[in-house]
């Protein structure tokens, strides 16, 4: 799966790609905002959708859960945001020189 935004023209941009047990979705919940990605199957997938109001509820009744789910949440951002941190500076390299693109290997190398 394709995790995209966009690009100051509004075309879509790979942000990440997801793999089997991946989570998303989760920002939305920390912050209480609308999106700011769309998630893009690439091959048939099945997803598992957890309301909302089931996860706040076991917030509530467990202090123990909450703990281990907040710290899963922010394990699972702090990679996403190592992982996405070379490509913005690649792009923003390739921005400046003249929009020569640099093209990352799966190692984001």
């Amino acid at each position: 799966m394709d995790f995209e935004g966009a690009n100051d023209c509004g075309a879509p941009v790979e942000l990440a790609r997801l793999r089997r047990g991946d989570i998303f979705g989760e920002v939305s919940f920390v912050d209480n905002e609308p999106t700011s990605a769309s998630v893009i199957a690439g091959t048939d997938a099945e997803i598992l959708v957890i309301d909302v109001d089931v996860i706040q509820s076991l917030l509530l009744g467990d202090p123990t859960f909450g703990r281990r789910f907040f710290h899963s949440i922010a394990i699972t951002l702090a990679r996403r945001l190592r992982e996405t941190n070379p490509r913005v500076l690649l792009a923003e390299q390739a921005r400046a020189n003249d929009g020569e693109q640099l093209i990352l290997d799966e190692a984001g190398d």
